[in-house]
C-alpha cells in the first residue's frame, strides 16, 4: 500500500511538472501570435503561483480522464490555460506583484434567512441595465430591445427599465418609446458599470423600488416571469439571489464558459454563494440602502465581487437560484480567441483592484466550490472551435500522453 501510495505521488508530481513546461509553452505560444503583455507578464508570476496553476490543471485532468476524451481534455486545459496566463496578464499590468497576499479572511455572520412563506409576492421592482449605445451601432439598441426591453416591459411587477450609460441622442430616442424604460445618459468621460449602477440605484429607491434587478444588456429573456420570481425572492430574503448563466452560441468558448461557471458566482457554505454576478441579479433595497459599487473599479470587473463582500460581511446573504438559466451572448463571433483573452485579461486588471481591497479573497475562493452550469460538455462537428485552439491543441498534442 506504502510503495502504491509512493508511485501515486511520484506519478502527480511529474505530471505537475509536465503542466509547468506546458504554461510555458502556451505563454510562448501566445506571444508568437501577439499577445506580448501576457507573454512578457508570465516572467514575473513567481515560482509558488505557477506550481499552483500547474497543480490545478494536473487536478483537472486526473478527473476529467474518466468522462473525456483526450481531445476534448486537451482543449479544455489549452483554454483554461489562457485564461489563467490572460487573468495574471491583466493583474501584472495593473500593478499587481506575485504571488498576491493570502491574508486570513474575516468571520461571515451571514446565514441562509429560514422564511418560509413569500412575504411580498409582488414587490416594487426597477430593472436597471448598464449600456453604451452610439448611433454607429443601432443595431445594438435593436438587439436590446427585442431580446430585452420588449418582454420585461410587459411585465405587471415591473415599475421601471432604467437604461444608463454612454447613450448617444439617437439610441436615446430609439428607447425610449418602450413602455417603462427611462434612458439616463452618463458623460463619457465617467461612465463605468459601477457608476451607472449606482445612479440606477439611487433612481430605483426613489421610486420605491423593494428589489431591484442588475441585467447586462446582453442578456436574453426566454421567459420574462423568471424576473418576477428572482425579485420576489430576493425581497422576501432581504440579500441577493443570482440564476445559471448560459451562452446563446455554440462555441467552443460558450461551452467553455457553462462548464466553467464563468458568470455564476460559487458555492461558499450552507447555501449561500461567495459571490454573484451582475450579468443578472436581484437585490433588495435593504441591500441598496446600505451599500453601493465601489466606483475604484472602472471596468465591468471585479466591481461586483466586492459589492458581494461587503454584503456578506454586513450579513445581507447571497442564494444561488440553481432551477432558474438565463442566457447570456458572448459575442465570440468575430475574433473570438482576442475577446476570450481580452475578457480574462479585464478580469485580471479587476482581481487588482479587488485584492488590494480584500486581500483574504484567493483564500476565500480555494474554499469554494465551482457553480457550474452544466455538468457535462461535449463538442460536437457543429461547434465553432477558434483555428489558434485547433493549432494550439495540435503543438501539444502529445504532450500530456
Amino acid at each position: 500500500m506504502i510503495v502504491k501510495n509512493n508511485l501515486r505521488r511520484e506519478k502527480s508530481r511529474e505530471k505537475t511538472k509536465i503542466f509547468r513546461n506546458f504554461l510555458t509553452g502556451v505563454a510562448n505560444f501566445l506571444g508568437d501570435l501577439g499577445y506580448t503583455k501576457i507573454y512578457k507578464s508570465f516572467s514575473k508570476i513567481s515560482e509558488s503561483e505557477i506550481e499552483w496553476a500547474a497543480s490545478h490543471l494536473n487536478y483537472y485532468y486526473n478527473y476529467m480522464i474518466k468522462y473525456y476524451a483526450y481531445d476534448e481534455i486537451l482543449i479544455f486545459l489549452l483554454t483554461k490555460t489562457t485564461a489563467i496566463l490572460s487573468l495574471w496578464g491583466g493583474y501584472i499590468s495593473a500593478g499587481g506583484r506575485s504571488p498576491p497576499p493570502f491574508h486570513n479572511p474575516p468571520s461571515f455572520n451571514t446565514i441562509y434567512p429560514l422564511i418560509t412563506e413569500e412575504t411580498s409576492p409582488n414587490p416594487n421592482t426597477v430593472i436597471v441595465i448598464p449600456t453604451r449605445l452610439t448611433s454607429e451601432e443601432m443595431h445594438l439598441s435593436e438587439d436590446i430591445k427585442k431580446n430585452l426591453l420588449s418582454p420585461l416591459s410587459k411585465l405587471n411587477l415591473i415599475k421601471k427599465i432604467l437604461l444608463v450609460g454612454d447613450i448617444d441622442s439617437r439610441s436615446e430616442r430609439f428607447l425610449q418609446g418602450i413602455p417603462k424604460v427611462s434612458v439616463i445618459a452618463v458623460d463619457k468621460k465617467e461612465d463605468s458599470p459601477a457608476h451607472s449602477r449606482n445612479i440606477g440605484i439611487k433612481e430605483a429607491l426613489s421610486l420605491g423600488a423593494d428589489s431591484v434587478l442588475f441585467i447586462d444588456d446582453d442578456v436574453k429573456i426566454l421567459d420574462a416571469n423568471v424576473i418576477n420570481y428572482l425579485a420576489s425572492k430576493a425581497h422576501n430574503i432581504r440579500g441577493i439571489v443570482a440564476p445559471l448563466v448560459k451562452g446563446t452560441r455554440n462555441t467552443w468558448f460558450d461551452i467553455f464558459h457553462d462548464y466553467d461557471g464563468t458568470l455564476n458566482g460559487v458555492y461558499y457554505r450552507d447555501g449561500l454563494l461567495l459571490y454573484a454576478t451582475t450579468c443578472c441579479t436581484a437585490i433588495s433595497s435593504e441591500v441598496l440602502l446600505d451599500i453601493q459599487f465601489d466606483e475604484n473599479f472602472k471596468l465591468a470587473a471585479g466591481e461586483d465581487i466586492d459589492f458581494s463582500i461587503r454584503a456578506l460581511r454586513k450579513g445581507f446573504p447571497i442564494i444561488p437560484i440553481d432551477n432558474i438559466k438565463i442566457f447570456h451572448d458572448y459575442n465570440y463571433v468575430r475574433n473570438p480567441l482576442e475577446k476570450f483573452i481580452r475578457r480574462y485579461f479585464r478580469y485580471g486588471i479587476g482581481n487588482y483592484t479587488l485584492i488590494s481591497k480584500h486581500p483574504y479573497y484567493y483564500l476565500l475562493l480555494s474554499k469554494c466550490k465551482e457553480r457550474r452550469t452544466v455538468e457535462q460538455f461535449k463538442i460536437t462537428n457543429t461547434t465553432t472551435v477558434p483555428p489558434e485552439i485547433v493549432d494550439i491543441k495540435n503543438k501539444f498534442k502529445e504532450v500530456l500522453r
